[in-house]
């Protein structure tokens, strides 16, 4: 309950932070990293059409290594519906390690609220590789 107490005060403060926020957006994924399978739910706000700020939720199905914090993504190329996308993500892992990783997305908008975003991340000093399906609201 603290954890999401947490995530929807970070999404609270980044919403009355931006008020040129476009709209919002929500997504659930999974992730393959060298500590194996991990499930992930994220919220955030667009901002300038190009930049969009999230709080997540990351951890693996036991619940062990929950990860939690801020993910900033900017989007480089856009290509009709696809774009590609840097991120840098900053958090916590078990409340007690303070962590910044970089990745890159291929976000594949389906429609106008669907977007499918297959990804890779550097985390432990190897490639992480995510899929993440997002919804804009």
């Amino acid at each position: 309950m603290k954890t999401l107490s947490v995530i929807l005060i970070l999404l609270l403060t980044s919403l009355s932070l931006s008020g040129l926020a476009q709209n919002l957006q929500s997504g659930a994924g999974f992730e393959k990293s060298a500590r194996g399978y991990q499930y992930t739910f994220q919220m955030g706000v667009n901002i300038k059409d190009r930049v969009s700020i999230s709080a997540y939720y990351k951890a693996d199905l036991n619940k062990n290594f929950p990860q939690f914090g801020l993910v900033t993504e900017v989007e480089l190329i856009k290509i009709k519906s696809v774009a590609l996308s840097g991120q840098l993500s900053t958090g916590f892992v078990n409340k007690q390690f303070f962590v910044i990783y970089p990745g890159a997305n291929i976000n594949w908008h389906l429609t106008k609220h669907i977007i499918v975003s297959p990804g890779v991340n550097y985390r432990h000093n190897k490639l992480a590789y995510n899929f993440k399906l997002g919804f804009r609201l």
